[in-house]
């Protein structure tokens, strides 16, 4: 399964479990209440808080687990290596925290921490991606980037505008990027170029895909 193809399987999924997540909830929620009131018991209440509770962090891990899959599969692509994208979310002081964790060769560490930051370019677009096709209520399928991938290095360009074209066919998103790698441009259905001179901006379709190679050979 192709990235494009994870994402779309991934935003259904979690579609269909946040329905029946919400429908549990609402049932719960209702015979919660009507014991309550027929007992007048706390206990009872305490449990029905118990079951709740029970419900939303099975949902979350199973979410976690899904995000942490499609990621580190885009990553492995980008890259041409295997890396792990790791999801771990604390509670403290009724307060929730996530922390993105990247593992590469056995070692695991804070994905900020690592040098150069394509691994980070890489990453913050996948999971806006998944954020984009998941969202509550539904969004547009319409984001615009500026320069999402410029501290990825040459060499791993080609694969992160083939990622980025499988999204786009097999998700039905529709991307508006600022960039000056032609790699991206070569992707793209439409390219313009952009310039300003003398405080004015002038913007001229270039064509298709290799366009964007041509622009910059001639640049």
């Amino acid at each position: 399964m192709s990235v494009g193809e994870r994402l779309q399987a991934w935003s259904s999924d979690v579609q269909r479990r946040l329905g029946q997540r919400d429908a549990a909830l609402r049932q719960l929620k209702k015979a919660e209440q009507a014991i309550a009131e027929w007992t007048g018991t706390e206990e009872v209440r305490h449990e029905g808080n118990e079951v709740l509770k029970d419900i939303e962090a099975n949902w979350h891990k199973s979410f976690e687990d899904d995000l942490a899959r499609t990621v580190s599969q885009g990553m492995t692509l980008a890259f041409g290596k295997p890396l792990s994208f790791v999801v771990e979310s604390r509670f403290a002081r009724d307060a929730s925290a996530v922390d993105f964790e990247l593992e590469e060769d056995g070692h695991v560490q804070p994905i900020l921490g690592y040098k150069g930051g394509g691994y980070i370019d890489a990453a913050s677009f996948l999971v806006r991606m998944l954020t984009l096709l998941n969202s509550r209520p539904a969004l547009a399928p319409v984001a615009a980037l500026d320069e999402p991938f410029a501290n990825v290095s040459a060499e791993f360009l080609p694969n992160v505008a083939m990622m980025l074209r499988q999204i786009v066919d097999e998700t039905g998103l529709q991307l508006i990027v600022a960039s000056h790698e032609p790699e991206i441009g070569e992707v793209a259905d439409l390219v313009y170029d952009v310039r300003t001179q003398g405080g004015i901006s002038t913007i001229e379709l270039i064509g298709h895909g290799d366009a964007a190679r041509h622009l910059h050979e001639g640049a």
